[in-house]
């Protein structure tokens, strides 16, 4: 009974070493896929932008602002610079919006775009499709920024995103 213990332990102990060997690999691949979650400082607005009332809604256009990343996983974290076009709707307390972003850090940047929703009853969200350069080359970043609460959750991983399907046929 005592030698089926103590092989235990020993298999034990050496699973956990390795384990903790393997961890560390995936830490340092920067080619690896992540789950990430993060944080962001209130951005700082670079430019006004230009606004116009037009059909019904205050349409800003070229609104750029800056602010600084902290992720779980420092790909993701940098300074990140945006441009934003943005329709408000004010009779339905709502907005729309598209948005080109960048993410630099060290090592790398993330380069893409993506849209933006807000809203009263909505709350502010904008998601960002991202690919990688320099070290994070042939990487996609999927990234879901929340702007009330300054939080963001996203996925990085290899290749691009999978292609659109074809709508249903009718």
């Amino acid at each position: 009974m005592r030698t089926i213990r103590t092989t235990f332990i020993s298999i034990l102990a050496v699973g956990l070493l390795a384990g903790s060997a393997v961890g560390v690999t995936a830490q340092e691949d920067t080619q690896a896929p992540a789950s990430v979650t993060g944080s962001f400082t209130t951005p700082q607005g670079v430019s006004p932008g230009s606004d116009a009332w037009e059909d019904g809604a205050m349409r800003t256009r070229d609104l750029r602002f800056a602010s600084t990343w902290d992720a779980s996983d420092p790909r993701l974290s940098g300074v990140a610079s945006l441009r934003v076009n943005r329709d408000r709707y004010e009779r339905q307390q709502m907005e729309v919006g598209s948005a080109g972003a960048v993410i630099e850090n060290e090592d790398g940047r993330w380069v893409g775009a993506g849209t933006w929703l807000g809203g009263e009853d909505l709350g502010e969200t904008m998601t960002l499709v991202m690919q990688g350069e320099d070290a994070y080359e042939g990487l996609t970043g999927y990234v879901v920024v929340n702007l009330v609460t300054q939080t963001f959750a996203a996925s990085i991983f290899p290749g691009d995103m999978p292609p659109f399907p074809e709508p249903p046929a009718e």
